[in-house]
């Protein structure tokens, strides 16, 4: 489902029936997602900084393309069978939760729902994952993550939501929206 069809939810839907009919938590924020001006190949510097068929010097990174900042609300929930313990976060098709700028790694970070709470690790990402604005460490073991915690993948920031505080962050924007248009 995507954010507009989230926002119709949550306008069409009561607070309590919304919460009912998706009773997960939710990555809430605004963001502006960035792309690569193009296409890129994925390089491992450290296996070949001594190969001496390496030619010349590094380019310069090209600027980043900025889209304009929208609403995101992402459901965390487990969409496809693959790792079954874990809801993972990536920029590929292949992610329980998609996060398409390219500065997420293609298997950034993963969740783990269990009785004692919702965890968060770090994936071994290129760019991070921070929980409150401290990096996790690469392939540690799982932090607890809380309601209203702050948490990034790499310079996408979210809040994290339960279900009612994110029908009211959801029935915020599109009255904003609505602001927004007239």
């Amino acid at each position: 489902m995507s954010v507009n069809d989230f926002k119709k939810l949550a306008w069409t839907l009561s607070r309590d029936e919304f919460a009912a009919e998706w009773p997960c938590a939710f990555l809430t924020g605004i963001q502006a997602l960035a792309r690569p001006r193009a296409l890129h190949k994925t390089i491992d510097f450290a296996a070949v900084a001594d190969d001496a068929t390496v030619a010349g010097p590094l380019e310069e990174p090209k600027p980043v393309e900025r889209l304009s900042p929208s609403v995101m609300a992402v459901p965390i929930r487990k969409t496809s069978a693959a790792f079954p313990q874990m809801i993972t976060v990536g920029r590929t098709p292949n992610n329980d939760i998609i996060l398409t700028d390219f500065q997420v790694s293609k298997f950034h970070a993963f969740f783990r729902q269990t009785p004692e709470g919702l965890f968060l690790a770090d994936a071994g990402s290129r760019n991070g994952t921070f929980l409150d604005a401290e990096r996790l460490v690469n392939k540690a073991k799982p932090s607890l993550v809380e309601p209203g915690a702050r948490i990034s993948f790499g310079k996408l920031r979210f809040t994290l939501l339960d279900a009612a505080r994110a029908w009211d962050f959801l029935r915020r924007e599109v009255v904003a929206d609505s602001t927004r248009s007239a």
